[in-house]
Order: C-alpha cells, then sequence, then structure tokens
C-alpha cells in the first residue's frame, strides 16, 4: 500500500469514527478540508484540526483511535502530522 492509499484510508476512517459520534456535520466539516478527495500529511492533518476546533481534544483521541488497526495492519510507517502522534 502507498502513502496516499495510507492517507486515504486515515482519512476516511477517520471521518467514519466521527460520523459514529456526531452524525452527518463529519462529513460536512469533511468536505470542507482543501484536498480531502486525495489526502496527504497535511490534508489529514487539517481534518483532525477541524474537527479539534469544533469539538475539543476529545475529538482528536477518536481520531487517533480511529486510525489504530489501520497503523497496525500497515506493512510500512506512515508519516503522521503531529497532532496524531
Amino acid at each position: 500500500m502507498n502513502d496516499k492509499s495510507l492517507y486515504s484510508n486515515a482519512a476516511e476512517a477517520i471521518v467514519k469514527a466521527q460520523e459514529a459520534i456526531i452524525g452527518p456535520l463529519a462529513h460536512d466539516i469533511a468536505d470542507k478540508v482543501v484536498g480531502i478527495d486525495n489526502p496527504d500529511k497535511k490534508v489529514l492533518g487539517e481534518l483532525v484540526k477541524r474537527y479539534e476546533s469544533v469539538f475539543g481534544q476529545a475529538s482528536v483521541e477518536t481520531c487517533k483511535d480511529a486510525i489504530k488497526s489501520l497503523l497496525a495492519k500497515s506493512e510500512k510507517d506512515i508519516d503522521l502530522p503531529e497532532i496524531l502522534q
């Protein structure tokens, strides 16, 4: 899996986890992030920061939890934005 796929999968997992908590608003927030359709490290960080700005640190922890299994399954390390470390 290449880096782009990892970032895309991570973004998808984050949006789904947020959706489980806040419903369709999760997609509205994600849709406002420039580059969300083809995310990289910077875009992934921006996505998490958007959730944090609306819902605080709890949303950051939700994002971290959302990608744990993805990271565990990955055969290579993903360069995560600082907010997800």
